[in-house]
């Protein structure tokens, strides 16, 4: 038919539209922000503009958050409302971008209790002025019936990625909402497999890559596999014994072993997404690595050649059935192994620490933080350790008023740029040093 062509060749054009736009270095193109924007957050814009719907894989740093802003403010018309949905911990930050970035746009931020959450949603719908509405992703899945019923002008998701999930009722709610515009930020669009993408891709564009089952058939390898099932068929009568027992204890199905034709899918998402690395487009310092090697002492090089030698010959005496059978208990002294680095030990629930003398990692960390505060310069100590953590906030506070964080400390108490802990970080020059364990970080 004559439209179906014109339709591929409409299609067909504006792909070759946005890879041009993604070979571009600069863009001349007015925003409404009161930030000027760098030469290739204006090619950003102007990619996702004529896009429409579609994503910034942009590295963090990057400034995708601003890129975004301009473009819902770009395709909002008269008193449309925008939608950003992020996690929790950032919610106050994106409002301190949009303060920070526009001509006063207004925004409400979704919080609180089942009774507060809907006068503030009232006051969005109700009042004109207000262009945005910050939430996180929990709570779109509680109110989804109160965000259902209108038509924004932009979606903005941030870390898309997290929505990789189609049947978890997070998904199932980002994609019940109705917008003229959608637009995914993430700074790592796969997480662990080329079938991460998928359900982002359906969000945003939805259909262009087909069904999940044609999308697997086309980019996995399966091979298949049976395995016992213990359901039984209760209402059947069967008059084969055998048959009846294969067909109630074994289940076929296909497993994903491998990914094929990634070349063909790459193409096929490139009109969909633009980005950038820091180390393209930002003039910044080369990053500087150093691995300093330090060698454990006394009473901790003791316990820890007594450990590694008794779970070594364990593990050599264990034949497969053993090990499959003991295996938790052996990845347990292998953390433990690895706290035995830190000069402590804990228990098997991996609390209640055991110190064994001084660290020497702690002593080789005095002399790092010495010099590099020293020219006025701050120090971020990552530590996969609670206990680790909290020693050297001890140890550190009064000297560098150091901060820091771990899962223990609670969400609002982290803050942002300009509040909590992270904001006292941030702003204050006297808070020299902060602590955080990587699972919070």
């Amino acid at each position: 038919l004559p439209e179906v062509y014109e339709a591929l060749n409409k299609t067909k054009s504006l792909s070759e539209k946005l890879l041009k736009i993604k070979e571009l270095k600069d863009y001349d193109i007015e925003t409404p922000l009161k930030t000027s924007l760098y030469d290739f957050q204006k090619v950003e814009v102007k990619f996702l503009i004529v896009r429409g719907s579609g994503f910034t894989f942009s590295e963090m740093g990057c400034g995708k958050s601003i890129v975004s802003l301009a473009v819902a403010l770009i395709q909002r018309k008269g008193f449309q409302k925008s939608l950003i949905i992020c996690p929790a911990s950032v919610k106050s930050s994106w409002g301190n971008e949009i303060e920070k970035h526009t001509y006063n746009e207004k925004y409400l931020i979704l919080e609180g209790n089942a009774k507060e959450r809907p006068k503030i949603l009232e006051k969005f719908f109700s009042d004109l002025t207000i262009t945005f509405l910050i939430l996180n992703y929990e709570l779109l899945r509680q109110d989804v019936l109160f965000l259902e019923g209108y038509t924004y002008s932009t979606i903005i998701a941030d870390e898309v990625i997290r929505f990789k999930h189609q049947k978890t009722q997070t998904s199932k709610a980002l994609k019940r909402l109705k917008s003229q515009y959608r637009i995914g930020l993430s700074g790592y669009p796969v997480d662990n497999s080329p079938l991460d993408i998928y359900n982002p891709v359906d969000w945003a564009c939805p259909g262009y890559l087909g069904s999940q089952w044609a999308f697997e058939d086309l980019y996995t390898q399966k091979v298949p596999m049976k395995v016992k099932d213990k359901k039984k068929d209760k209402d059947k009568k069967v008059t084969d014994k055998k048959d009846s027992k294969k067909k109630r204890e074994f289940r076929e199905f296909k497993m994903i072993v491998g990914f094929r034709n990634l070349a063909h899918l790459k193409k096929k998402l490139d009109p969909l997404y633009i980005r950038h690395l820091k180390s393209e487009v930002l003039d910044l310092p080369p990053q500087v690595f150093q691995v300093r090697e330090i060698k454990l002492k006394g009473k901790t090089l003791e316990e820890y050649t007594r450990m590694r030698d008794e779970m070594r010959v364990r593990i050599q005496r264990m034949d497969n059935q053993e090990v499959e059978v003991k295996a938790h208990s052996v990845l347990i002294q292998l953390l433990r192994l690895s706290q035995l680095t830190d000069s402590f030990l804990t228990d098997e629930s991996l609390k209640h620490p055991e110190w064994f003398g001084d660290c020497e990692k702690i002593k080789e960390l005095d002399s790092i933080i010495e010099e590099v505060t020293a020219s006025s310069s701050k120090v971020v100590i990552w530590s996969r350790w609670v206990p680790m953590v909290l020693k050297l906030y001890e140890r550190y506070k009064n000297k560098y008023k150091a901060v820091y964080i771990s899962g223990d400390v609670p969400v609002e108490d982290r803050g942002d740029v300009n509040h909590g802990i992270i904001g006292k970080f941030s702003k204050d020059p006297e808070c020299k040093c902060f602590i955080g364990q990587i699972q919070s970080g």
